[in-house]
């Protein structure tokens, strides 16, 4: 009996890509995070990041050049930047229909990657959902 992916209960590759697209486009409109994007070529950046999440969903290994941390490290990503970001994808998800399990999966994944993103986290190794989303401040 096999299990499908992540990957697979999420859509596949292309859904992947217009979360990638969809997030991005959310990102740039967003008045607090957007400016970090502004010397940005985004169709790179989103290239980038669907590669890096149908990876991390169990999909085909990418050739990654740098590190998430070492991509991240200048540009100076705060908590409340990431979880901006968080919320405008738990959002994406809803409004996209994903599978509500597969979503919460995904926002795991994405969760425990903050420490990897944030520049100067005051929180280390968040577990889970919980530590997703953070009430502005």
């Amino acid at each position: 009996m096999s299990h499908a992916t992540l990957l697979e209960r999420l859509g596949g590759t292309g859904a992947i890509q217009q979360v990638a697209t969809a997030l991005y486009a959310r990102l740039m409109a967003d008045d607090e995070v957007g400016p970090l994007f502004r010397d940005t070529h985004m169709p790179m950046q989103r290239d980038k990041l669907a590669a890096y999440l149908v990876e991390a969903c169990g999909g085909p290994l990418r050739d990654a050049a740098v590190s998430l941390r070492t991509a991240h490290a200048e540009h100076q990503v705060t908590d409340r930047h990431f979880s901006i970001m968080a919320s405008h994808l738990v959002d994406l998800l809803e409004e996209l229909g994903a599978d509500p399990d597969a979503a919460a999966e995904f926002l795991d994944l994405i969760a425990a990657r903050r420490g990897d993103v944030v520049s100067h986290s005051q929180i280390a190794g968040l577990p889970g959902l919980s530590g997703l989303v953070q009430p502005p401040g």
